[in-house]
């Protein structure tokens, strides 16, 4: 085999095994190139090597990073600054490539270095909205940095964070530490004291959810609950169901959640019934989503034939459901005139729900 030592000419018999992803191959052909010659290695000039790193970062292939990685001749590769002073670990920021995030770091890529705009790859992550490498460089690998560096981190989350104008964080006042960008704990610690019925714990550590990750779903979803059922704060309640749903439009809880708020608090009942129509379409099966509908197409509508359809659809997916059971004994009683049936309902209701006060109220009326 003839020996090529000009580097642009060795570039292009390495670049077609690299595109097939034949990461391995595509080394040891590089490696055979420079044998006779190799030039004094700077981080003036690219070389296949870097290259290839580069543009398997961008494209998402993790198997070539790692294969990459794991053979390089210059430790410092991981950390070379292009022309506008992006490391790899921008790149996979920048295109939301979270387990290549993981897999840089692990290999000691620098999260503080900053690019020519003075912008570390955490901060390019949440410009882009990838709140899945916010996460991966905030949390999951708080284990593989050093605690100075992570510290660092918590900082340049805090920063990310903050309001241009006024420098204060969006929600909430507090320094994040590094427990606070846990997102999931946090979101499941807020659900426990909601339902243990301490609501300020909840909502404060929403806040954090939510001040660590703007676009974290549940707490989205969950704070606006909070706010809708408990703080009957509902202009607050409905931009955070407003936010959920442009993370996730079909997300079938938050459709569920946002149209009782429209159809009880704000009597919108066009609005209502599209979402509640949204959240079927989603998942033909969701009970809490069939029984309110068919309420609403009963109390509205008057199309008791269809809100019956709604509530024997829930019963069949879930028989013991309360709510079903007493507005469909309610549908009965008062719109189809068969008492007997909606009884019959409302003894099972008893039975699954012996405590519930209303039951205890209104039964006897059956």
């Amino acid at each position: 085999m003839t020996l090529i030592s000009n580097k642009y000419l060795s570039w292009l018999i390495v670049r077609p095994l690299c595109r097939r992803g034949n990461a391995s191959s595509g080394l040891d052909a590089l490696s055979c190139c420079e044998k006779a010659e190799r030039p004094k290695e700077s981080y003036e000039k690219l070389d296949g090597e870097l290259v290839m790193l580069q543009n398997a970062v961008i494209r998402g292939d993790e198997k070539t990073v790692e294969v990459i990685l794991s053979r390089a001749r210059r430790i410092g590769i991981i950390n070379y600054q292009d022309y506008a002073g992006r490391t790899c670990l921008h790149h996979a920021a920048q295109n939301g490539h979270a387990r290549i995030a993981r897999i840089l770091l692990e290999y000691n890529a620098d999260p503080i270095l900053k690019n020519k705009e003075g912008k570390t790859a955490l901060q390019m992550a949440m410009e882009n909205g990838h709140h899945n490498v916010v996460e991966v460089s905030g949390s999951d690998l708080i284990t593989v940095l050093d605690p100075e560096t992570a510290l660092v981190l918590a900082q340049v989350l805090l920063q990310t964070k903050t309001n241009s104008t006024t420098g204060k964080p969006k929600i909430g006042n507090e320094v994040p530490t590094l427990y606070s960008m846990d997102v999931e704990a946090l979101h499941a610690d807020a659900a426990d004291k909601y339902f243990k019925g301490d609501y300020a714990g909840a909502e404060d550590l929403y806040k954090k959810a939510l001040a660590a990750n703007p676009k974290h779903l549940r707490s989205l979803c969950n704070y606006g609950a909070l706010l809708h059922n408990i703080k009957n704060e509902y202009d607050k309640a409905a931009e955070m169901y407003s936010a959920a749903l442009k993370v996730d439009k079909n997300d079938v809880v938050t459709l569920y959640n946002y149209a009782l708020l429209l159809e009880v608090a704000k009597k919108d009942y066009l609005g209502a019934e599209r979402l509640y129509l949204r959240a079927l379409q989603v998942d033909p099966m969701h009970v809490d989503t069939l029984v309110n509908y068919g309420s609403l197409l009963k109390t509205v509508h008057n199309e008791l034939g269809t809100a019956e359809k709604m509530y024997v659809t829930a019963l069949q997916v879930e028989p013991n459901h309360v709510d079903a059971l007493c507005n469909y004994a309610l549908l009965l009683r008062d719109g189809l005139g068969n008492k007997e049936k909606a009884r019959s309902l409302i003894q099972h209701a008893l039975e699954v729900a012996p405590d519930d006060e209303w039951l205890k109220k209104h039964a006897s009326a059956f």
